[in-house]
């Protein structure tokens, strides 16, 4: 069978997501972006804001994925990422 990158994006959201909420609290895993083969990006929010030292607290989470993936964590900044319904229904009405 041929797994397509929105089939392994979802793969990694599916692990990621819940692992990183889970471990550092207040955290919303907005999207995981297959950036290549080796490399992806996870999109964060929280209420009070991501700093450095929020993404770095997540990379620390994601530890174990360092070792087949170059990791990059990110605030979603003014293009926030829509992937699910509660995304999509926050932002309609929204500039």
């Amino acid at each position: 069978m041929h797994t397509t990158i929105h089939d392994k994006e979802r793969a990694l959201a599916d692990e990621i997501a819940p692992a990183v909420e889970r471990r550092v609290p207040g955290v919303e895993v907005l999207a995981v972006e297959l950036l290549s083969p080796s490399r992806f990006c996870v999109y964060i929010d929280h209420a009070d804001g991501v700093d450095h030292a929020l993404c770095e607290r997540v990379t620390r989470v994601l530890d174990a994925y360092r070792s087949d993936y170059t990791v990059d964590v990110s605030s979603p900044g003014p293009e926030r990422p829509l992937r699910t319904r509660a995304h999509f229904s926050a932002a309609v009405g929204q500039p």
